[in-house]
């Protein structure tokens, strides 16, 4: 029996004051000189007349877990809406702010502007249809090539996710109000030169779609802890043998982001809305990871060195006592489709694990979801070193338990 879906969306700026440090490169200690393009919390609230759930991507590197905890905590007061059925995930951009350069105002402003989002989505909700389709788009390849020793350069030989996967979310109309969007990919393709806010690619494609289509569309970026834009050097994108500089890396990044519009866009317009059961379903689940017990000397002395107002700083000393950290993973389903949410920077190969055994016909992968704990590699990387291995801070059965406990997460909603 199918159950009447009703929803709602919006979208509120969030972009940081000019002169805030950016996030994503150590080496880039200067403040932004300029906003090149807002940063935006898009919020969708979803029921089934008895369950509601809010989905809400912010344009950010990352969302620290006690921001979240906030965000949820406003979300039930004012909102009406369960802290466990609230996802806040992070599209990912290193053109952002740097929250642990960040002051006390920012923070507390950005948890009302994110809560804010979803109840401005809550207040504006109608009757809806629901589908989702899956398309292709190559913008970004492994980086991870073992020509290199620190690797971060492209390796088109190695594992990659090119799929996109959209859901579709419209009024009795057929009038878009909310679209998901859904692919792995680092958006860095602004690389450490850059001094202006941004969005990176994600903005640009997220723009095309509600210039075309209108209603709120939404990145969720997928596991790419190893994916890289086409272009990417390490933290430069590099064409015809050329570091790119200024205006064109925005060009870059409109490219890619294009590619990426233009393919949802494809998808989205072939999408038949479902006729199943829609009910709305949310789940949580907290568990800890083990940290690394062989820490690198140059991070155990970077460790060290924090002090109590990053915003971090409890999971560093986590790392430097040999604590376990307690993390969540989170998963939504309306009808046959799953969003789930994965803490970290998580390798592809977790991703495609989870898309894989997943028993919904569609599953949108998210990582960077309601907390930040670094890289989460494949065990194998760790024997080959390079970056990622050498900064994580959890131990190599990491990726596993997060896959493990998605998956679980993902079969009780089936079966509820």
């Amino acid at each position: 029996m199918n159950k009447n879906l009703r929803a709602g969306a919006s979208k509120i700026a969030i972009t940081p004051p000019i002169g805030f440090r950016l996030s994503g490169y150590e080496d880039r200690i200067q403040g932004s000189v300029g906003v090149h393009d807002e940063l935006y919390a898009r919020a969708l609230v979803i029921e089934d007349g008895v369950e509601k759930a809010a989905i809400v991507s912010c344009d950010m590197i990352g969302i620290p877990k006690e921001l979240v905890k906030e965000v949820r905590r406003e979300v039930e007061k004012n909102a009406g809406i369960k802290g466990d059925s609230v996802m806040v995930v992070a599209t990912h951009t290193h053109a952002g702010p740097d929250f642990d350069f960040s002051n006390g105002n920012y923070l507390d402003i950005l948890t009302k502007e994110i809560a804010g989002a979803v109840k401005a989505a809550s207040v504006n909700l109608a009757n809806v249809r629901i589908g989702a389709g899956k398309g292709d788009a190559i913008i970004g390849y492994n980086r991870r090539n073992p020509q290199h020793s620190f690797f971060l350069v492209p390796y088109p030989e190695g594992v990659r996710d090119s799929e996109v996967t959209a859901m579709k979310v419209s009024n009795e109309k057929g009038n878009l109000i909310a679209a998901i969007v859904n692919t792995p990919c680092h958006a860095v393709v602004l690389g450490s030169t850059n001094l202006l806010i941004s969005a990176d690619y994600p903005g640009y494609a997220m723009r095309m779609l509600e210039n075309t289509l209108g209603g709120v569309p939404m990145f969720l970026n997928g596991c790419c802890g190893n994916i890289n834009p086409v272009h990417t050097e390490g933290a430069h994108t590099v064409i015809n043998n050329k570091v790119v500089r200024g205006e064109g890396l925005f060009q870059e990044a409109e490219r890619l982001g294009n590619i990426l519009g233009g393919e949802s866009l494809k998808v989205l317009e072939q999408i038949e809305e479902t006729t199943g059961e829609n009910s709305v379903r949310a789940k949580r689940s907290e568990f800890s990871l083990s940290v690394r017990k062989d820490v690198p000397k140059e991070m155990l002395d970077m460790l060290k060195q924090i002090d109590v107002s990053r915003s971090h700083f409890t999971l560093y000393q986590n790392v430097l006592e040999g604590k376990d950290i307690i993390t969540e993973v989170q998963a939504i389903a309306i009808g046959d489709i799953a969003v789930v949410g994965v803490p970290g920077e998580v390798f592809v190969e977790f991703g495609l694990e989870i898309k894989k055994k997943s028993p919904f016909k569609y599953t949108l992968v998210s990582e960077l979801a309601n907390d930040v704990i670094g890289y989460v590699p494949v065990p194998e990387a760790f024997k080959e070193g390079g970056y990622e291995p050498t900064a994580t801070i959890v131990s190599q059965d990491a990726g596993a338990k997060i896959t493990h406990a998605a998956l679980d997460l993902l079969k009780d909603l089936k079966e509820s």
